[in-house]
């Protein structure tokens, strides 16, 4: 990396809601299909918020909403940066 890097690594809080869609556990279908990134948010309260509205308005479709803390490197993380 070159000149100032003081920025690279530096994170900040975020909170990611995702859905876990059930109704794929009754097929030959990989975990990672069945799990989906839903929204991204700066706080725990919004998150929770979130979980809670999404659950309610798909309530009986066999979808399950959660969240789960998520830092985010708005600059990056240098990784790569030399290429």
């Amino acid at each position: 990396m070159s000149g100032d890097d003081s920025h690279v690594n530096q994170k900040t809080e975020a909170y990611a809601v995702l859905r876990f869609d059930e109704f794929g556990l009754a097929h030959e279908v990989d975990i990672t299909d069945l799990i989906r990134v839903v929204a991204v948010v700066p706080t725990l309260a919004e998150a929770e918020s979130e979980v809670i509205r999404l659950s309610d308005v798909n309530e009986g479709k066999q979808a399950r909403y959660f969240w789960q803390y998520a830092p985010y490197f708005p600059n990056g993380r240098g990784v790569g940066s030399d290429l």
